[in-house]
């Protein structure tokens, strides 16, 4: 029968506690905040990592006028549409090195770095997991339903 990818135990989702996105990464990576949570590393044994950064973006900005300016050495017509699983959508670079998800006020980003003298980029893959796995929005725990507390007693009143 069909079962969920994250209960396979081949991945595990990382929630980030502050800035509210969530995605799919190897259970055999481990996972590290760097800089107060703006900077996420998913790092493998090998050496090779993923980093992910929420960088601010002006409400009026186009994700091109972004990119121009945020994006140094990129280029545009490098950069392919599409949308994840979760209906988000996104840019990826064409080498599927380098994934971008903008929204109003900030671009998340997504960028492969091989690791120390690797030759070839051996989890390309990851990276594709965690973009189709990428959304918005930190689920936190189901608060219980409130109650009213007991009226204080009267000070006239003695107590129980």
């Amino acid at each position: 029968s069909p079962v969920k990818l994250v209960d396979s135990g081949f991945v595990r989702e990382y929630v980030n506690p502050s800035l509210g996105y969530r995605l799919y990464y190897p259970s055999t990576w481990e996972v590290g905040a760097v800089d107060a949570a703006d900077q996420v590393l998913v790092s493998s044994v090998t050496g090779d990592f993923i980093e992910i950064r929420l960088l601010p973006k002006n409400i009026q900005q186009s994700f091109s006028d972004w990119f121009a300016s945020s994006a140094q050495g990129e280029q545009f017509t490098n950069m392919i549409p599409f949308t994840n699983r979760f209906d988000l959508a996104g840019w990826k670079r064409r080498d599927d090195l380098v994934v971008y998800f903008p929204t109003d006020m900030a671009v998340a980003v997504l960028l492969y770095h091989p690791g120390t003298g690797a030759e070839a980029i051996s989890f390309r893959h990851v990276l594709s997991l965690m973009a189709a796995s990428f959304r918005q929005g930190s689920a936190g725990p189901a608060l219980e339903d409130q109650r009213a507390l007991p009226a204080a007693p009267n000070a006239s009143q003695p107590l129980p």
